[in-house]
């Protein structure tokens, strides 16, 4: 019975303990998990509120069959998301306006960017381009 003792007493693995770089890659893990805790936090603690600002920039005009297209770049450097955005493109010349085109975008979230078209009969070329916000609700 001594050998056979003896026998599994040797196929009992030995335990050194921890290596050095579980511990280190552990510490990392740490330092990781914690930080992403502290930044969430800070964020949801310190954000502005307020509604969303509307940033919209014509970005390039060509000619499609018998209409023109305005692409507009809609930026939102507000604190809050838009739904259901509308904006208005507007032709003037002087005060009247000779031309009028709308879109919807769906969904604008806050710090984010969308581009949208407008259609006009006339040519945005020739005319002064106004263009606006007009709506929005909260998703």
């Amino acid at each position: 019975m001594r050998q056979d003792e003896e026998a599994d007493q040797d196929e009992t693995p030995s335990v050194t303990g921890t290596s050095t770089l579980e511990w280190i890659v552990a510490g990392v893990g740490v330092v990781l998990v914690a930080s992403l805790v502290v930044f969430l936090a800070l964020q949801a603690f310190t954000q502005a509120e307020g509604p969303p600002v509307i940033v919209l920039e014509p970005v390039g005009i060509e000619k499609v069959g018998d209409h023109w297209h305005v692409e507009v770049r809609v930026r939102n450097d507000g604190f809050s998301t838009a739904a259901a955005l509308d904006i208005a493109g507007e032709l003037k010349d002087g005060e009247e306006t000779v031309g009028e085109a709308t879109a919807t975008l769906d969904y604008l979230p806050r710090h984010s960017e969308r581009k949208a078209g407008l259609f006009f009969n006339q040519d945005p070329g020739a005319y002064r381009l106004e263009l606006h916000a007009r709506g929005y609700v909260e998703p």
